[in-house]
């Protein structure tokens, strides 16, 4: 492919003399890794600069992979780790961890897991049958070890089998079918499958809603809305994504109060969100709040709080051009 042609599909197709100028073509996209480089070669706005980079990481990723180009991968932007090893998420008013790979631990520990998993579900079909509940849970840990060892395919196929499993077993008022829509809408996300990861975030949220009834503030219900306004960001719905982090913020400001990382990072995000709709003063509100508050909490020199002055500096060198 051509590089002229790439950016064409991307709607991009202005910057293709940028990027012929400075000796690009499809094929050295790869040696672009920073929003820097990008704005060297003469791309002032961070907007369309963090754009490109998640579509070089998708190629990227799919070259590794050996898939085709238009396949979805997961993103390796910097916004996306940060996004997705945010706080345990409390369904039911009971606290799970919210599932993410973890930075200590090997992924062939995760590829012996899954090994294990499969031997126990293996045995427990044989002792009790295909929809027993402890059968369910099984598929349910496979699939939680697949997705961490960024398997999602396998993770969405065992994630299935236990929802399915569960609402045989308890109906869906039950907190174990809630945290399996949940975990399948994790699964889309990360798969790039932003239309199914919606489905399901909001199916869960509206169980975890009825679940809650009573409880106006429950931090469940701010967690999945926090993470379904994240699926409608990057399917580029972003009046959606700002209705569910506006509910997100209430709830987390109401339950941990404004000097707190998880209510830092909805400001964030409804800074991005407004910045895609080039809000540029809303979206640079957001992020100054966001960045006193992670100051505030982790510290002056944090990543998260470097992550937004630099982004809030990018933004000011854009409105001063």
């Amino acid at each position: 492919m051509k590089i002229d042609s790439w950016l064409e599909e991307l709607g991009l197709g202005k910057y293709s003399k940028l990027f012929k100028k400075n000796g690009f073509t499809f094929d050295s996209l790869s040696r672009i890794t920073t929003s820097k480089e990008l704005k060297e070669i003469g791309i002032k706005s961070s907007i369309i600069r963090e754009k490109i980079l998640y579509e070089i990481s998708k190629l990227t990723s799919n070259t590794i992979k050996g898939t085709a180009p238009s396949s979805p991968s997961q993103k390796s932007t910097g916004i996306r780790q940060q996004t997705i090893s945010s706080s345990s998420i409390i369904v039911a008013n009971k606290e799970i961890q919210r599932l993410h790979p973890s930075p200590n631990k090997v992924l062939k520990e995760y590829e012996e897991a899954i090994i294990k998993n499969k031997k126990d579900l293996k045995s427990k079909i044989k002792e009790l049958g295909e929809e027993h509940e402890e059968v369910g849970d099984c598929y349910y840990e496979l699939g939680t070890n697949y997705y961490m060892n960024s398997q999602y395919e396998n993770a969405i196929e065992n994630h299935k089998k236990a929802l399915a499993i569960r609402i045989v077993c308890f109906g869906e008022d039950d907190v174990d079918v809630v945290i399996s829509y949940y975990q399948l809408g994790q699964d889309y996300y990360m798969d790039c499958s932003y239309e199914l990861a919606i489905t399901n975030h909001i199916k869960a949220l509206e169980l975890q809603k009825l679940l809650n009834e009573d409880d106006d503030h429950n931090e469940g219900v701010a967690a999945i809305s926090f993470d379904l306004a994240k699926d409608y960001y990057y399917n580029s719905q972003y009046d959606n994504a700002i209705i569910y982090l506006e509910n997100a913020l209430e709830i987390r400001r109401y339950v941990f109060g404004d000097e707190h990382k998880d209510v830092a990072d909805v400001y964030y995000h409804m800074g991005l969100a407004y910045q895609s709709k080039f809000h540029v003063k809303k979206a640079l509100s957001n992020f100054k709040i966001a960045h006193s508050i992670y100051v505030e909490t982790n510290g002056e020199y944090s990543d998260d709080a470097l992550k937004m002055e630099n982004l809030i500096n990018d933004m000011n060198e854009e409105i001063d051009d």
